[in-house]
């Protein structure tokens, strides 16, 4: 069975990922990279998501592929490149998945070339598979974003109370509804 990498998009890092993925492709029979360049299309990025076995990047395209249930590798500004798990999701969150990160923790190149060699493995592939759903369903969801928006605002109107605006709590009221609906 071949396990196949989609890497989508085209920034600075993408000749340095090449390289990798030619390193790894050497060693191992079974695997497949394939490099397809920016995709505009949020209809056909999902479905290459969810045709990929784990997903390479940062920002947005990351909490995309957790949401798909797909294991994912952050990707830092100086070649730096982790597995996102248990271990690191937090710091990697409180940067909002952009791979800032890596500034403050000890980068291990060796290391993190190790995981992904366990990667290759179909039980740790479906271990962080689960990981990266349950992660975005307990915490990155759009359900959870909005409630912990609505609770901003609803605490910013409760400080601000003297100054209550009547549009505030109408949308206030009007977004509590879109969210229960959900």
């Amino acid at each position: 069975m071949i396990t196949n990498y989609i890497i989508v998009g085209d920034g600075a890092l993408l000749n340095y990922m090449k390289e990798i993925a030619k390193d790894i492709e050497d060693m191992r029979q079974n695997v497949k990279f394939y490099f397809l360049g920016a995709i505009n299309k949020d209809l056909e990025l999902v479905s290459l998501i969810n045709y990929s076995n784990i997903c390479i990047g940062n920002g947005r395209s990351l909490i995309e592929a957790m949401a798909c249930g797909k294991p994912v590798i952050i990707l830092g500004e100086n070649n730096q490149f982790e597995l996102v798990d248990q271990t690191n999701i937090e710091i990697i969150k409180e940067y909002n998945f952009s791979g800032r990160h890596f500034s403050i923790v000890e980068y291990n190149e060796s290391g993190q070339k190790n995981k992904l060699e366990c990667l290759m493995k179909q039980s740790e592939l479906k271990c962080l598979s689960e990981f990266s759903l349950n992660h975005f369903e307990k915490f990155l969801s759009a359900n959870i974003g909005a409630e912990k928006l609505l609770r901003v605002y609803y605490n910013a109107i409760k400080k601000n109370n003297h100054k209550k605006n009547n549009m505030i709590s109408y949308l206030m009221w009007l977004f509590s509804r879109s969210v229960k609906s959900a």
